[in-house]
């Protein structure tokens, strides 16, 4: 194997983390209730809703690692 495969290998695995890091901020950052003034007008989430939130952006995660995978066959 020579330098340049081996190279391109690591940092395709390193940019990979960083991306699917930063799919994970992003999709925590507009799940996140509570901040804000908007928030603080309308009150505090209620339990079940912030509950079906948290499912849905699990499983917007899992289809953008999922289609990540697919697309680097």
């Amino acid at each position: 194997m020579n330098a340049e495969r081996l190279l391109n290998m690591i940092i395709r695995r390193v940019m990979q983390r960083v991306v699917f890091r930063g799919v994970d901020a992003g999709i925590d950052a507009v799940t996140k209730k509570g901040n804000g003034p908007a928030a603080q007008e309308d009150g505090p989430p209620h339990a079940q809703a912030t509950r079906q939130q948290k499912q849905t952006a699990r499983k917007a995660q899992r289809a953008a690692r999922m289609a990540s995978r697919i697309t680097k066959l």
